[in-house]
C-alpha cells in the first residue's frame, strides 16, 4: 500500500491498492475516505457524515460504517 499527497498544502490524501486489474486509489480528505479512483477517474466517492454537537455516537457510528463499506468495496474490486 503507497500513500502520496494530492498537492502538499492539502488535507487530501490517497492510498494505492493493488487490485485484480491494475491499481486503485482510495481517496482521504480530513482523515475520512472520501472516494475510490483508477487511472480512468472515481469509481464513487463517499458523502461525508456531519458532525453535530451531542451526537458523537452516532458521528462514531457512521465512520465506522463508512469504514465497513470501504472495506467491502474493496475487497470486491480485489477479487473481480
Amino acid at each position: 500500500m503507497q500513500t502520496q499527497n494530492e498537492n502538499a498544502s492539502s488535507p487530501v490524501e490517497a492510498v494505492v491498492m493493488p487490485v485484480l486489474h491494475g491499481d486503485v486509489r482510495l481517496v482521504y480528505e480530513w482523515g475520512e475516505p472520501r472516494g475510490i479512483r483508477d487511472d480512468h477517474g472515481f469509481i464513487c466517492f463517499f458523502n461525508p457524515v456531519a458532525k453535530f454537537s451531542g451526537q458523537e455516537e452516532r458521528y462514531q457510528r457512521e465512520l465506522d460504517e463508512r469504514r465497513q463499506t470501504v472495506e467491502f468495496i474493496l475487497q470486491a474490486l480485489r477479487s473481480a
